[in-house]
Protein backbone atom coordinates (compact mmCIF):
# COMPACT_ATOMS: atom_id res chain seq x y z
CA UNK A 1 0.00 0.00 0.00
CA UNK A 2 3.08 2.15 0.68
CA UNK A 3 4.28 1.46 -3.00
CA UNK A 4 1.25 2.75 -3.99
CA UNK A 5 0.85 5.80 -2.07
CA UNK A 6 4.23 6.83 -2.90
CA UNK A 7 3.85 6.29 -6.84
CA UNK A 8 0.70 8.47 -6.74
CA UNK A 9 2.08 11.14 -4.90
CA UNK A 10 5.19 11.27 -7.25
CA UNK A 11 2.72 11.59 -10.31
CA UNK A 12 0.64 14.00 -8.61
CA UNK A 13 3.79 16.30 -8.16
CA UNK A 14 4.66 16.19 -12.26
CA UNK A 15 1.69 18.14 -12.83
CA UNK A 16 2.90 21.54 -14.17
CA UNK A 17 0.38 23.52 -12.39
CA UNK A 18 2.76 21.78 -9.11
CA UNK A 19 6.16 22.19 -10.65
CA UNK A 20 7.27 23.15 -14.12
CA UNK A 21 9.05 19.99 -15.65
CA UNK A 22 12.51 22.01 -15.74
CA UNK A 23 12.65 21.72 -11.92
CA UNK A 24 14.89 19.23 -9.87
CA UNK A 25 11.38 17.86 -7.98
CA UNK A 26 9.83 17.06 -11.37
CA UNK A 27 12.89 14.55 -11.83
CA UNK A 28 13.01 13.08 -8.57
CA UNK A 29 8.56 12.50 -8.88
CA UNK A 30 9.38 11.50 -11.98
CA UNK A 31 12.58 8.80 -11.09
CA UNK A 32 10.40 7.86 -8.13
CA UNK A 33 7.19 6.94 -10.20
CA UNK A 34 9.38 5.44 -13.15
CA UNK A 35 11.06 3.44 -10.24
CA UNK A 36 8.11 2.03 -8.65
CA UNK A 37 6.44 0.97 -11.88
CA UNK A 38 10.09 -0.87 -12.32
CA UNK A 39 9.35 -2.19 -9.21
CA UNK A 40 5.79 -3.43 -9.95
CA UNK A 41 6.68 -5.05 -13.38
CA UNK A 42 9.54 -6.97 -11.92
CA UNK A 43 7.32 -8.35 -8.95
CA UNK A 44 4.43 -9.19 -11.92
CA UNK A 45 7.53 -10.99 -14.07
CA UNK A 46 8.87 -12.96 -10.94
CA UNK A 47 5.43 -14.02 -10.03
CA UNK A 48 4.16 -15.30 -13.57
CA UNK A 49 4.51 -17.81 -15.11
CA UNK A 50 8.18 -18.34 -16.40
CA UNK A 51 8.44 -17.91 -20.16
CA UNK A 52 4.84 -16.70 -20.46
CA UNK A 53 3.58 -13.83 -22.73
CA UNK A 54 2.60 -11.63 -19.20
CA UNK A 55 6.60 -12.79 -17.68
CA UNK A 56 7.93 -11.10 -20.97
CA UNK A 57 5.76 -8.30 -21.39
CA UNK A 58 6.36 -7.40 -17.42
CA UNK A 59 10.04 -8.04 -18.02
CA UNK A 60 10.15 -5.69 -21.48
CA UNK A 61 7.96 -2.65 -19.56
CA UNK A 62 10.53 -3.11 -16.26
CA UNK A 63 13.59 -2.81 -18.61
CA UNK A 64 11.30 0.46 -20.41
CA UNK A 65 10.54 2.06 -16.91
CA UNK A 66 14.51 1.29 -15.34
CA UNK A 67 15.55 3.54 -18.38
CA UNK A 68 12.91 5.67 -17.67
CA UNK A 69 14.08 5.85 -13.80
CA UNK A 70 17.97 6.27 -15.11
CA UNK A 71 16.85 9.13 -17.52
CA UNK A 72 15.02 10.85 -13.87
CA UNK A 73 18.00 9.89 -11.58
CA UNK A 74 18.18 12.34 -8.99
CA UNK A 75 22.13 13.79 -8.52
CA UNK A 76 23.31 10.14 -7.08
CA UNK A 77 25.09 7.05 -8.35
CA UNK A 78 23.57 4.40 -10.28
CA UNK A 79 23.73 1.90 -7.70
CA UNK A 80 22.17 4.36 -5.07
CA UNK A 81 19.49 4.46 -7.72
CA UNK A 82 19.16 0.93 -8.15
CA UNK A 83 19.14 -0.16 -4.42
CA UNK A 84 16.26 2.28 -3.62
CA UNK A 85 13.98 0.02 -6.63
CA UNK A 86 15.39 -2.98 -5.01
CA UNK A 87 13.72 -1.58 -1.65
CA UNK A 88 10.28 -1.29 -3.72
CA UNK A 89 10.79 -4.56 -5.20
CA UNK A 90 11.57 -6.05 -1.49
CA UNK A 91 8.42 -3.47 -0.24
CA UNK A 92 5.91 -5.14 -2.94
CA UNK A 93 6.69 -8.83 -1.84
CA UNK A 94 6.97 -7.93 1.73
CA UNK A 95 2.76 -6.73 1.16
CA UNK A 96 1.90 -9.69 -0.80
CA UNK A 97 2.94 -11.67 2.99
CA UNK A 98 1.46 -9.11 5.21
CA UNK A 99 -1.61 -7.98 4.26
CA UNK A 100 -4.71 -9.95 3.44
CA UNK A 101 -4.93 -11.12 -0.66
CA UNK A 102 -7.82 -9.46 -1.55
CA UNK A 103 -6.34 -6.35 -0.18
CA UNK A 104 -3.62 -6.60 -1.86
CA UNK A 105 -4.95 -7.41 -5.16
CA UNK A 106 -6.89 -4.40 -5.24
CA UNK A 107 -3.83 -2.59 -4.41
CA UNK A 108 -1.69 -4.29 -7.11
CA UNK A 109 -4.35 -3.55 -9.73
CA UNK A 110 -4.51 -0.07 -8.41
CA UNK A 111 -0.49 0.11 -9.09
CA UNK A 112 -1.31 -1.64 -12.80
CA UNK A 113 -3.63 1.26 -13.55
CA UNK A 114 -1.26 4.19 -12.68
CA UNK A 115 1.54 2.27 -14.19
CA UNK A 116 -0.30 1.81 -17.88
CA UNK A 117 -1.11 5.40 -17.03
CA UNK A 118 2.55 7.06 -16.07
CA UNK A 119 3.64 4.39 -19.05
CA UNK A 120 3.30 6.70 -22.52
CA UNK A 121 5.51 9.21 -20.61
CA UNK A 122 7.70 6.67 -19.16
CA UNK A 123 8.57 5.74 -22.53
CA UNK A 124 8.80 9.52 -24.18
CA UNK A 125 11.06 9.92 -21.63
CA UNK A 126 13.11 6.76 -22.33
CA UNK A 127 13.11 7.56 -26.01
CA UNK A 128 14.24 10.83 -25.60
CA UNK A 129 17.56 9.56 -23.13
CA UNK A 130 18.23 6.88 -26.01
CA UNK A 131 18.16 9.35 -28.74
CA UNK A 132 20.37 12.03 -26.73
CA UNK A 133 24.22 12.01 -27.03
CA UNK A 134 26.10 10.30 -24.00
CA UNK A 135 27.95 12.16 -21.82
CA UNK A 136 31.80 11.56 -22.05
Amino acid sequence: MAALLLLIAALGATEPAVAPAAEPPTSAALFDAAASCTAYHIYVAATATPQSDEARSAEDKATMFLLAAYARMPDEDRGAAEARIEGKVKGLFEDSASVAPEQHGKEMAELKQVCAEFEPAATAIAEQAAASPKPE
